[in-house]
């Protein structure tokens, strides 16, 4: 079955809720930019089964951000939704051009632009390389990692800020007999 089908079918699966605690776990992870000791996570919140810590980043005024919690499907169905690039404009909020831009190998390039209210619009490229393994012949774990890859961003459009400062990661294990997901993320920008 062709992966573009796969995601339809995932995408399909998830609830309303469940693709907001999905989307929750994102933005706040995002905005949950407060101080904390360098190489310390301090736990800022823990809250409706989610958990987020901050620390601070050696010579970096931004923090580092972890977010964590379970949700109620399976991890590869988690997996196909954050995995789906281009198709971010649908369901995360303000984003309103999400494209991948190639493919090589394992890494995909995708390209999104955030119209935020308040402060100016953003945009950036990030290299996303998937990095799943097995723990054993029965399990897998996937995980996702992205760093900037402005070299092949399109032209900057006018009244944007281009986010140079984007690394990050998720983590996805399965959970309830793998009726659930126990879902990491980690984000720097």
């Amino acid at each position: 079955m062709p992966l573009n089908e796969i995601i339809k079918r995932s995408m399909s699966r998830l609830t309303l809720p469940t693709k907001l605690l999905l989307f929750c776990v994102l933005f706040v992870a995002g905005i949950a930019i407060t101080h904390a000791e360098e190489g310390q996570w301090q736990k800022q919140k823990d809250a409706d089964g989610i958990q987020i810590y901050t620390r601070s980043k050696a010579n970096s005024p931004i923090n580092e951000v972890l977010g964590k919690t379970v949700l109620p499907v399976p991890h590869w169905v988690v997996m196909n939704v954050v995995s789906d690039f281009a198709n971010y404009k649908d369901f995360m909020p303000n984003t309103t051009i999400s494209k991948e831009l190639k493919r090589q190998g394992h890494t995909i390039f995708s390209y999104q632009y955030l119209d935020i209210p308040i402060i100016s619009n953003r945009d950036y490229v990030i290299a996303v390389k998937n990095v799943s393994y097995r723990t054993d012949k029965e399990t897998i774990v996937y995980k996702t990692q992205w760093r900037p890859s402005i070299e092949i961003a399109p032209p900057l459009p006018k009244d944007t800020v281009r986010v140079e400062i984007n690394e990050g990661h998720w983590i996805l294990k399965s959970a309830q007999q793998g009726k659930a997901t126990q879902a990491s993320y980690y984000l720097y920008t």
